[in-house]
């Protein structure tokens, strides 16, 4: 799988959409070299379209992707650009994953009360969006 990622991102000829969504399926299957360049394209691509919604997803998926590949200069912006377009756009999922993104590069960074204090922020982003008719069934599984 990892020789078609190749073949593709050295071919080219793919839209903003499906750059989200390589880089998305290179992501899961460990490609994160070629998950990064295929996300970038996915960033210009839709930035340029003004698919503001569908930019901070793929900002999320890029921020954890560069974590991977140590690349603190992509990631680090694109972290805080997710997390404010998600805002912006009424997205808390991705506004918890870019939370998520924000800890793991505190935490290697080794800032651990920024890492707590986004951990504690994405809880918060979880907890605000739950189905509150599966809390009660859920907790009761619980006790």
């Amino acid at each position: 799988m990892i020789e078609r990622f190749e073949r593709l991102e050295s071919e080219g000829g793919y839209d903003a959409l499906a750059a989200t969504t390589l880089g998305t399926a290179a992501t899961t299957m460990g490609g994160y070299d070629h998950a990064a360049g295929f996300l970038r394209h996915a960033e210009a691509g839709l930035r340029a379209q003004g698919r503001l919604g569908l930019l901070a997803q793929s900002l999320v998926s890029l921020s954890f992707t560069s974590a991977h590949i140590v690349d603190w200069e992509s990631g680090l912006p694109s972290v805080a650009e997710a997390l404010r377009l998600a805002e912006e756009n009424a997205q808390p999922r991705s506004a918890t994953g870019a939370l998520v993104a924000k800890a793991h590069f505190s935490a290697v960074l080794g800032d651990l009360e920024a890492a707590q204090t986004a951990i504690g922020q994405g809880e918060r982003h979880v907890l605000a969006v739950a189905n509150s008719s599966t809390l009660p069934s859920s907790r009761s599984r619980e006790a």
